[in-house]
C-alpha cells in the first residue's frame, strides 16, 4: 500500500493511580512514512462513567499524524490517479474537556481544542500548489471552544449493545 509496512504500539494503563482514570497510547510508524502518535488521559475513564452521575470529568487528548507522502488526485470527477501528487502533511490536534454527568443518562461537557495543519513539499507545477491562496505560508491552525449535552442509554462506552445517544 502507499503507507509501505506499519508497526506500532499500544498502551493502555487503568486506575494506576486509583482514582478510576485511563492513560491510552499509541505510537505507529511505516516503512513508507507515516508518524503517528495519540494520547488520552481520562479522569475517570470513559467506560466507569458511562451510565453514572459522576460530579467531574477531565479528558486531555493530544494527536499527532505526519505523512511524508500523503497523496492528491485533483477535485471532482475528472480527477485520475494518473494525476497523482504527494506532499508532505503533518497535523496536531490537542484538546482539553471537563464535563459532568448530570445523571446517570445525561452528560455536559465544555472543552478547547487546538488544530494545526502544516503542508510542504509540493510539486511546483502541481494543481495542489496552484489551488494554495499562498503557497509561501500553506499552513492553518485555529482553535475552537465546544459546549455539549447529550442523554445516552447506551450499556457501554466502548463496545454497546444497547441504547441510544441523542
Amino acid at each position: 500500500t502507499e503507507v509501505g509496512v506499519g508497526y506500532g504500539a499500544k498502551l493502555f494503563a487503568l486506575n494506576h493511580a486509583h482514582r478510576g482514570e485511563s492513560l491510552d497510547a499509541i505510537l505507529f510508524n511505516s516503512t513508507k512514512g507515516q508518524r503517528w502518535a495519540r494520547l488520552l488521559l481520562s479522569s475517570p475513564d470513559f467506560e466507569r462513567r458511562q451510565g453514572r452521575a459522576y460530579p467531574l470529568s477531565v479528558d486531555l487528548y493530544a494527536d499527532y499524524d505526519a505523512r511524508i507522502k500523503a497523496s492528491f488526485f485533483g477535485i471532482g470527477s475528472e480527477a485520475a490517479s494518473a494525476d497523482r501528487e504527494t506532499y508532505r502533511r503533518e497535523a496536531l490536534d490537542l484538546r482539553a474537556t471537563v464535563g459532568r454527568g448530570l445523571a446517570p443518562s445525561l452528560v455536559a461537557q465544555v472543552g478547547l481544542r487546538y488544530r494545526a495543519i502544516k503542508h510542504s513539499e509540493f510539486a511546483s507545477e502541481g494543481q495542489l500548489a496552484a489551488l494554495m491562496p499562498d503557497p509561501a505560508d500553506p499552513d492553518a491552525s485555529w482553535s475552537s471552544i465546544r459546549a455539549s449535552i447529550w442523554h445516552d442509554t447506551r450499556d457501554s462506552f466502548v463496545s454497546p449493545t444497547r441504547g441510544l445517544v441523542l
